[in-house]
């Protein structure tokens, strides 16, 4: 469903008080969607993936054609292989679906 679409991913909440919110924005590609694990496997753009932290939950958009597929949830892996910087994101709440045009 979600698979080769492109995505953003940004810092809502740290999960721990001393931990300093991340403003900025990471694209992705979508590699994988697992709807009964409820995670998401990404692809990171860049070399930023240290920036992206354990301790954190992201907001993920998912660009569709004339809507975004949202969802939040807590990465728990993050790490290179042949294909880029991975992320596996586990959603912790399920999609909805905002307007864009």
């Amino acid at each position: 469903m979600y698979t080769k679409r492109r995505a953003k991913l940004q810092m809502q909440k740290p999960l721990l008080g001393n931990l300093e919110l991340d403003s900025n924005v990471y694209s992705c590609e979508v590699l994988e969607y697992d709807e009964v694990n409820a995670n998401i496997l990404l692809c990171l753009d860049g070399r930023e993936i240290q920036s992206l932290i354990l301790d954190a939950f992201y907001d993920c958009r998912i660009l569709l054609e004339e809507k975004e597929a949202c969802c939040t949830g807590v990465i728990r892996e993050r790490y290179m292989d042949q294909k880029g910087y991975m992320l596996r994101l586990d959603i912790e709440s399920g999609f909805y679906e905002i307007n864009i045009k």
